[in-house]
């Protein structure tokens, strides 16, 4: 960890001594020296364990986006001051219109990869929000991602936390922008360990903030009104009638479904658990349809059935707590006061699942 600490702390020191050292001047980042090609470096020093040098990498590769975004806003800046630019206002389409007027292809090269990558609403259709964008968009959120992790090996919790937070803040800037959600689990993973509850239980809705069925109410009113209803065949209903493929909000649903249980909060433990479980039908369902030829949908105990004796789908549920989210929903089913339909979903896992450790634990649910 020393060696680490002193790597940053050089890597400071010089680009606040020796100004030619961070490069960080209005000029245009080389060739062959992009921050991506330093991002790269930085993971496979990751990747072999060399974490001195991955943190020298990513060091580099946010010296290197800061300077890129340097020399863009200084370029933009410039053009300021000519009087066919003032002249043209701040609305984007008239600067781009001048400037293609113009051929400044440098320029309008700059402006139309934002406009591609965050569309004119990002910027207010306004060129002068656009120059100022430029300082947001100098952050480099995979650097931070990578030291974070580092940080996190070597046990520095709340280190790792502060990194991965800024990562998340700038998470707009991502290349991959699926990544968000894994520096939300480990944000949310790290909160755990420090006992922050509060951010534990943030970070994780952040996630499902993303999904349709989980920010619309009535939708969700929707699901827990079969359980509400206490019938044994509403289980079968249930299954039958809802479908869910947002499957990054499946770790979060699990992990806030024990998580609310766990405070005997358990109507919130029921929404999570009863959404949690379609998308894990959903998912179940559509790999059965890849490894079984003209197999279809017959009912959820079939499905729990044929998906346990079949080994990949087992290790999946085993690997996602998938087993366990069917655990927490019948749980929370029969803790709500909804016992019909809570022992009937418990009976039909307890009766097909192949697991030996879920049986046992589903049997116990009746008899308890």
């Amino acid at each position: 960890m020393k060696k680490v600490r002193f790597f940053v702390f050089t890597a400071v020191f010089l680009s606040l001594c020796f100004p030619g050292f961070s490069d960080t001047l209005s000029r245009k980042v080389p060739r062959g020296e992009e921050a991506w090609r330093y991002l790269l470096k930085a993971e496979d020093a990751f990747a072999k364990g060399n974490f001195s040098a991955a943190i020298e990498n990513a060091d580099t590769a946010c010296a290197r986006q800061k300077q890129h975004c340097d020399w863009e806003r200084f370029t933009l800046e410039n053009l300021l001051k000519k009087n066919s630019v003032r002249n043209a206002g701040d609305v984007l389409e008239d600067v781009i219109l001048v400037l293609k007027e113009e051929e400044n292809t440098e320029a309008l090269g700059i402006i139309n990869e934002r406009l591609e990558n965050f569309g004119r609403d990002f910027f207010s259709n306004s060129f002068s929000k656009l120059i100022e964008k430029e300082e947001f968009f100098s952050y480099c959120p995979e650097a931070d991602y990578l030291t974070a992790k580092v940080y996190r090996l070597e046990g520095e919790y709340e280190l790792a936390l502060t990194y991965m937070k800024r990562a998340y803040a700038y998470s707009l800037n991502l290349r991959v922008k699926d990544v968000k959600f894994d520096i939300l689990y480990d944000i949310a993973s790290l909160s755990e360990i420090l006992s922050l509850d509060d951010d534990f239980e943030r970070h994780l809705l952040l996630i499902l903030s993303e999904n349709e069925y989980f920010t619309n109410e009535n939708l969700m009113n929707s699901l827990t009104r079969f359980i509400e209803g206490d019938e044994p065949s509403g289980v079968e209903k249930f299954f039958l009638l809802y479908r869910n493929n947002e499957y990054k909000s499946l770790k979060a649903l699990v992990e806030l479904s024990d998580f609310y249980a766990s405070k005997g909060e358990t109507q919130k433990a029921l929404r999570c658990s009863a959404l949690g479980s379609i998308i894990a039908v959903t998912k179940i369902d559509e790999s059965l349809k890849l490894r079984i030829t003209n197999y279809d949908y017959k009912s959820f105990a079939n499905l729990i059935y044929t998906s346990t004796r079949n080994e990949e789908i087992l290790e999946w549920g085993n690997n996602c707590d998938v087993w366990k989210l069917f655990y927490l929903f019948s749980k929370a089913s029969i803790a709500s006061g909804k016992l019909n339909f809570g022992l009937e979903l418990t009976k039909i896992l307890a009766a097909n699942t192949a697991d030996s450790y879920w049986k046992k634990r589903f049997e116990a649910l009746l008899v308890n």
